[in-house]
């Protein structure tokens, strides 16, 4: 799925033509053999000053007039464009160029598109994030400020008679993505840590795709437990979409950093920092800020560097989960 919007920007002038006479051919003098040598290295020096300066300019990286952007699915299309467009929408607007924003098909395709060079602004997990950075490098943007302290909620039916995750033994558990960050990979290692292996101490194990799939599995008997994004799962209590009486929270983990947006290397390093002004300048205060950080459930964003996923890289790669599949 994909969203289009360009400002309409007025045509440029085109330079007038005038009388003035043009000497199509150079007028060159003889000059002294000395002079001559040093007017042919002053040629060379120039030549190679063009030259060096075209390097650099490549080197600086694009400056797009429309900006790519692809955001992680892990909840459904309707949800996500109301998480955020809004946030595009004004990041587009401050920068003064046009937008398009894509829903891929799922987390494998999001690092697919990223890798081809077919966006320049991604909204990744950790685990994605770290796909495309190992696949062809990746640059941090900007982090939402709950980002930085994630959970993930262990969620069970509310009459299930479970008081921990020792009382779960031979139930059925479903995941969310394989590669998502709060729906599979942090769950899976506080398990581990526990002594549990998902596929020993399950009957079952699934995967959903999404996070909000994931809550409707448990509520709907799919599954007898499930683990979630938490600021999904609480947002989904606030819609009415599932209600306490229906499911509840049994555990949530200790904190992680988790979603990041981040850029391709291809962008020139101006371009990337005007950027980050943009995510970073978006305050509560404002009231109109403050309704797009509401709908992407932050009260604003933080810097965000690749040392914030130094220990998810750690674990990602004793889990295998930095080659991304389908």
């Amino acid at each position: 799925m994909k969203l289009l919007y360009s400002p309409c920007k007025p045509a440029k002038a085109m330079p007038p033509w005038n009388n003035t006479a043009v000497r199509t051919e150079p007028v060159l003098r003889s000059a002294p053999k000395a002079l001559s040598f040093l007017w042919r290295g002053a040629l060379c020096l120039f030549l190679m000053v063009l030259v060096l300066g075209a390097c650099s300019e490549e080197k600086a990286g694009k400056n797009p007039e429309v900006l790519r952007v692809a955001v992680l699915p892990d909840e459904g299309r309707e949800q996500l464009l109301k998480r955020h467009l809004p946030l595009v929408e004004y990041v587009a607007e401050a920068m003064g160029i046009g937008y398009e924003i894509t829903v891929p098909a799922n987390y494998a395709d999001l690092v697919r598109i990223f890798r081809k060079g077919e966006i320049d602004l991604a909204f990744f997990g950790a685990v994605t994030f770290l796909q495309a950075d190992a696949a062809v490098g990746a640059q941090p943007v900007a982090m939402r400020d709950i980002d930085a302290s994630f959970t993930s909620s262990f969620l069970v039916r509310e009459e299930s008679q479970a008081r921990g995750i020792a009382d779960l033994k031979g139930e059925r558990i479903v995941f969310g993505s394989r590669y998502s960050t709060s729906g599979h990979l942090m769950p899976r290692h506080y398990l581990n840590a526990e002594g549990i292996t998902p596929e020993e101490f399950f009957d079952e194990v699934t995967y959903s795709g999404a996070h909000d799939r994931t809550v409707k599995w448990v509520r709907d008997g799919v599954a007898d437990v499930g683990v979630a994004n938490t600021s999904i799962v609480e947002s989904m209590y606030g819609s009415g979409e599932i209600s306490p009486d229906q499911v509840r929270v049994l555990w949530k983990t200790p904190p992680y950093p988790d979603y990041v947006w981040a850029v391709s290397n291809s962008l020139s390093e101006a371009f990337i920092r005007r950027l980050e002004h943009a995510f970073l300048s978006l305050s509560v205060i404002n009231p109109d800020h403050a309704v797009i950080l509401e709908k992407s459930g932050a009260r604003g964003f933080l810097p965000a560097s690749k040392s914030d996923f130094a220990r998810l890289l750690e674990i990602a790669t004793r889990l295998s989960l930095l080659e991304p599949g389908e």
